[in-house]
């Protein structure tokens, strides 16, 4: 994976050069430069296996990432991902010319992009759980057709299943929040403040990803201040993780950690839920986005400023 992470700086450092750092130049020249289409495709692809690794894992995190790599790959994400996939995409052009309009495209992209990927997260999930749904119907099947009985230790395993959705497993919510939690490349320089237990920071983002993604809001709310209180006190160099006394780097962070921590008093004295389900979700996933910001931004050395 290191190698992989390494390739990836490298083709990303490579097509920066090519293109004077210029995402729009990419997009005007790609198509008389072999080299571009090349860098595009292998840019992709190394893309599309970071993020089917990081769907796959068992917590939102990864460890001891080189800061350069964390900076490549939100650079990629922030600038680059669009241009890239248009050209590693190129085959597909004139089918999706056919079959949609301009107007087609300028719509789509005027829509919430959150938004839209809610509405992706929660299809793939639907899918995903119905086929988990369809495993105890497919059991009792065979066991029905089992002449000699062999499957009859099926009905404690389907009973089990009954008992878990009882009690208020969801598995399509399940699935779609996993797919919302950012997965999180936490720099070496940070890691190196935990132990091998990962303590403190880790688990308290794990498990505010856990609580969300098994229909717990309000236990996320919670654990996400306690997460970037954190962060803000031992890699901002903010006293007691307050706010107001971290480096923070601009207006639009601190704005944004001043209504997680709101969210979080409402969680614990008031009503988080009164703007409804759907907005309590999308400001939770906007949490983990910023808290994702906090700890892959962290300086290397903390600092503090004065508050006012």
């Amino acid at each position: 994976m290191k190698a992989d992470g390494g390739q990836f700086v490298a083709a990303l450092e490579a097509l920066k050069t090519a293109t004077n750092d210029d995402p729009d130049a990419l997009l005007a020249r790609w198509q008389d430069d072999v080299r571009l289409c090349a860098l595009c495709d292998e840019l992709a692809r190394r893309f599309h296996q970071f993020e089917r690794v990081e769907s796959l894992s068992k917590h939102p995190m990864t460890a001891n990432v080189p800061a350069s790599a964390v900076k490549a790959r939100r650079e990629f994400d922030e600038r680059w991902i669009d241009a890239v996939r248009h050209v590693s995409g190129r085959d597909f052009h004139d089918l999706l010319a056919g079959l949609f309009s301009d107007d087609d495209i300028r719509e789509s992209a005027s829509l919430d992009e959150l938004a839209i990927q809610i509405q992706s997260w929660k299809a793939h999930a639907h899918e995903d759980a119905g086929k988990l749904e369809e495993l105890p119907w497919f059991a009792e099947q065979q066991r029905d057709e089992d002449e000699d009985d062999n499957f009859e230790f099926l009905d404690g395993a389907i009973e089990a299943w009954q008992r878990l959705l009882r009690m208020g497993f969801d598995a399509q919510g399940a699935f779609w929040r996993r797919r919302a939690v950012p997965h999180v490349l936490v720099p070496a320089h940070v890691a190196n403040h935990y132990g091998k237990n990962r303590a403190s920071l880790y688990r308290r983002y794990i498990q505010a990803a856990q609580a969300f993604i098994f229909g717990a809001p309000l236990a996320a709310l919670a654990l996400q201040r306690a997460t970037m209180e954190e962060a803000l006190r031992k890699h901002w160099g903010a006293e007691g993780g307050a706010i107001r006394n971290a480096n923070l780097p601009d207006l639009a962070w601190e704005a944004r950690a001043s209504r997680l921590k709101r969210l979080a008093n409402d969680a614990l004295h008031n009503d988080p839920e009164k703007e409804g389900a759907d907005a309590l979700d999308r400001a939770i996933i906007e949490n983990f986005q910023l808290l994702r910001l906090i700890i892959e931004n962290a300086p290397s050395t903390p600092s503090t400023r004065n508050s006012a």
